[in-house]
Order: C-alpha cells, then sequence, then structure tokens
C-alpha cells in the first residue's frame, strides 16, 4: 500500500512540474505559448504522415510540449529566471550550448532508463535584443529522433533561403 501511495504522489508530482511554466505564464499578456498534450499527440500518430513510420512512433511517445516566447526584456529574464530554478530543481543535465552572433541557447535533460532517450528536453534562447524563448518537452523522448528532426528541419529551413536569396531580384 505504502508503495501504490508513493507512485501515486510522485506521479501526482511529475504531472503538476509539467504545468509548471503554463501556471506561471498563462495570464501574463506578454508572453506568447503554444502547448500540446497528449491527446494531441495521439492525434498526430493517426495522421498517415506520408507512410513515415518513425514520426508516428516518435510523436507517439511524446506526452507534453509548451513553447514560450516574450519580445519585452523583463517579461524574458523571469522567463529565463524560472528554467534556470525548473532545471536546478529536477536535477537535469546539460546537453549543449550554443553561442552566435548573440544568441546564447541551452539544451538541458533528463535521462530516461533507457539509454538514448530522455524523460524531459528544456530549450532556453536569449536573443540579443532581449527576446526569449523556453521549450520544455516531456515523454519517452529519443534523442537520436529529435536529433534527425532537427538537423532536417535545419537543412530544410537553409534550402529554402537559399532559393529566396535565389529568386530575389
Amino acid at each position: 500500500m505504502k508503495r501504490i501511495l508513493f507512485l501515486w504522489f510522485s506521479a501526482l508530482a511529475m504531472m503538476s512540474n509539467a504545468q509548471e511554466f503554463e501556471r506561471i505564464f498563462a495570464r501574463d499578456d506578454h508572453v506568447d505559448m503554444v502547448l500540446v498534450t497528449k491527446d494531441m499527440f495521439d492525434l498526430i500518430t493517426e495522421i498517415d504522415a506520408n507512410n513515415r513510420e518513425e514520426l508516428r512512433d516518435f510523436f507517439g511517445k511524446l506526452e507534453y510540449l509548451a513553447i514560450f516566447n516574450t519580445d519585452r526584456p523583463e517579461t524574458a529574464a523571469r522567463l529565463l529566471a524560472e528554467g534556470k530554478k525548473h532545471i536546478r530543481a529536477r536535477g537535469m543535465r546539460m546537453l549543449t550550448r550554443i553561442k552566435e552572433n548573440g544568441k546564447d541557447a541551452e539544451f538541458y535533460y533528463i535521462p530516461a532508463p533507457s539509454k538514448g532517450y530522455a524523460r524531459e528536453l528544456i530549450l532556453m534562447i536569449r536573443y540579443p535584443d532581449g527576446r526569449a524563448s523556453l521549450m520544455q518537452v516531456k515523454g519517452n523522448i529519443n534523442m537520436r529522433k529529435i536529433s534527425l528532426l532537427a538537423l532536417q528541419a535545419t537543412m530544410l529551413e537553409s534550402s529554402l533561403l537559399r532559393r529566396a536569396e535565389a529568386a530575389a531580384p
């Protein structure tokens, strides 16, 4: 019985922690927010996705995605401070940090029991003009697949930029 109560309280703590940023910034008019729940990820897995089984498998294991953006420096400082507080409280490990052209991006994670997987990811980006973004992902996250998706998105963006530059007068 004690074990069941422990598991139940642990699950409650994890669920309340998942919406921590949502609770803090939901009523802030200076923060734009996108939230995707497990139900939406389940719907995504039902879509054909051009017969890409790996995408259906990847999205089927996600539980929560939240993205917060602000262009106000005061709110950006608060957003990033809350992110750092969450990272310390959860004992997250740094995955990578990139500083380029005044942008500062930090990526943290909590490893899952299976090698190559994470239970939670946090990405924080500080821009030189005072803007900031924070992204939180929870679930059984395949780090290899998320890296490949990020690489594909970067390559697509680069390709689109080259085409746009070539088409410009």
